[in-house]
């Protein structure tokens, strides 16, 4: 929890702790069971929004590094871009593409298991269930139309998800 800032939810801890798997995303230190040894670091420097868009799960050294560099442009972008690739790699690619696909596009029309993980965070939302089915799956639902929920927007936003964006910094 930030010691300046809005409480972080039960929620949103873990999801910041499923995202970096135990492994510091800047360093790759393991995070240990030592209270404090890893902290949650306010990418945009706003102690106030402690949700996950806005934060990034760092070892304690990382972070402060982070903090020693606020307001150099390329430090903080490479952040940002840090946290939409823990992101893109926590939703896994499929379910990325179909975010960025939905927050572009209104909605989707896509399997139901691909869709799983959107609506399972309440970032997407079932539009249209089963509107065509195939072969013997009269009864199954083949397809359906999904699109996202205004937090599963705001993340979008917020993350500045887009195409090609999550490409490492040279």
């Amino acid at each position: 929890m930030p010691q300046n800032g809005a409480p972080v939810s039960n929620w949103v801890e873990s999801l910041l702790r499923q995202e970096i798997k135990g492994v510091c995303p800047k360093c790759g230190k393991y995070e240990s069971d030592q209270s404090g040894s890893f902290t949650n670091h306010h990418i945009n420097g706003v102690p106030s929004i402690s949700e996950y868009w806005n934060l990034i799960r760092l070892c304690r050294g990382c972070h402060d590094k982070c903090e020693n560099h606020r307001g150099e442009a390329r430090y903080e972008r490479d952040i940002k871009r840090m946290k939409a690739n823990l992101f893109r790699d926590f939703l896994g690619h499929t379910t990325y593409d179909l975010l960025l696909r939905a927050y572009e596009k209104e909605s989707v029309l896509t399997f139901p298991y691909i869709a799983r993980t959107l609506l399972q965070l309440g970032l997407g939302t079932l539009t249209q269930e089963n509107p065509g089915t195939f072969g013997a799956a009269q009864d199954k639902p083949t397809f359906s139309v999904y699109s996202l929920t205004e937090q599963g927007k705001k993340w979008a936003g917020e993350l500045n998800l887009s195409w090609g964006e999550t490409e490492q910094s040279t």
